[in-house]
């Protein structure tokens, strides 16, 4: 019957002629995409009141005695709730959020207020919160 070599010392052999892996920066990506968000501020009101003002000086046009002031008020009601809406479609804040697929194969999301000079497929590097070319 043939004799083998012990199998740990043939493993051991052929895990010395191994190439090595260079070892991976894990703060070390690339960016997969750039997105601009677009988030409405809060309201301050004055979009609600203005409305209600030329809501209810238009409705004061209309009819006379009690159906004069059901359309003041209609009217006013009516241009305060368009008013608030155009302000809120006016008044929009811009965030980019920044995509990236680090070395690990794992994904990050970063956020400006600003866009970043930064193109999608570019090599970066995170320090903290703040990306940088490589």
């Amino acid at each position: 019957m043939p004799r083998y070599t012990n199998a740990a010392v043939y493993r051991r052999a052929s895990e010395s002629t191994l190439p090595t892996q260079p070892a991976l920066d894990p703060d070390s990506g690339a960016i997969v995409a750039i997105n601009a968000v677009q988030a409405p501020e809060p309201s301050t009101g004055l979009g609600a009141v203005g409305g209600a003002v030329a809501g209810g000086m238009l409705g004061n046009q209309i009819g006379q005695g009690r159906g004069r002031t059901l359309a003041t008020i209609a009217a006013a009601i009516g241009g305060g709730l368009s008013g608030n809406g155009i302000e809120h479609e006016v008044r929009k804040t811009t965030n980019y959020q920044v995509q990236l697929r680090m070395a690990d194969g794992s994904y990050r999301n970063f956020s400006y207020s600003s866009q970043p000079e930064l193109a999608a497929g570019e090599p970066v590097h995170v320090d903290g919160d703040t990306l940088t070319a490589s």
